[in-house]
């Protein structure tokens, strides 16, 4: 397999984040992080090409996500939780929810 064909495999993988509720620049910065491991903002603005400007409501709206952690300090280093962990918490979530309006439906 050449490295352009599997580099697109990748990328077809991770654009399926999507479907979990991640926009473009989040798929841009998870896929750096877990690629290149644990950075700081500008690492990730200069290997993601996510713009600068963006980066720290991007990495704000990951946190919440529960898809990257903060160290703690002034110069903080991003590192990405792994996709079981994360995908394996939102399909929880999601089932809870789907369990939750079966019941509302069948009490109506």
């Amino acid at each position: 397999m050449s490295d352009s064909v599997s580099s697109e495999g990748l990328e077809g993988a991770f654009e399926k984040l999507s479907k979990f509720g991640l926009t473009s620049y989040e798929i841009k910065v998870y896929r750096t992080l877990l690629t290149n491991g644990p950075l700081t903002a500008m690492g990730v603005v200069k290997l993601s090409g996510v713009p600068q400007p963006r980066i720290y409501d991007v990495f704000n709206n990951m946190i919440s996500k529960g898809l990257v952690e903060a160290s703690p300090g002034k110069k903080k280093v991003y590192r990405a939780l792994p996709v079981t962990t994360v995908l394996g918490r939102r399909i929880e979530e999601l089932t809870l929810d789907i369990e939750a309006m079966s019941k509302k439906l069948e009490e109506n």
